[in-house]
């Protein structure tokens, strides 16, 4: 028999009841359940500024938006005006999560590398 004829073993992490009436028929999209954080300071590296009018294929809340750009400002990444810092930019070198990446940029300045990374 060919590899893709032979009889194959599932098993199942919950109960047939569980699948048919507690499980959701579609899951929601990952940018609508996740920190737009990192993807609002990559758009702006790339000079995306009109967050509000761009094409996502499944467009987030706006007080998703919202709460993201408030947290860049908080860490310094975004200006009053919503336009991206020197340490923004920085940040946006790294693929971390936003608060993370200004940890490792700001870490020399209080001579902890070292332990940050």
């Amino acid at each position: 028999k060919q590899w893709y004829q032979r009889r194959v073993r599932g098993f199942r992490l919950y109960t047939e009841k569980a699948y048919q009436q507690e499980m959701q028929d579609n899951t929601y999209p990952e940018i609508l359940r996740s920190n737009l954080g990192s993807v609002v300071l990559q758009l702006k590296k790339m000079g995306i500024d009109d967050l509000v009018h761009f094409d996502f294929m499944d467009p987030p809340a706006p007080e998703t938006l919202m709460r993201a750009l408030e947290l860049l400002n908080y860490l310094q990444a975004l200006s009053e005006e919503g336009e991206l810092t020197d340490l923004g930019g920085m940040m946006a070198e790294f693929p971390l999560d936003p608060s993370l990446s200004k940890m490792s940029t700001t870490s020399t300045e209080y001579n902890c590398s070292n332990e940050i990374l």
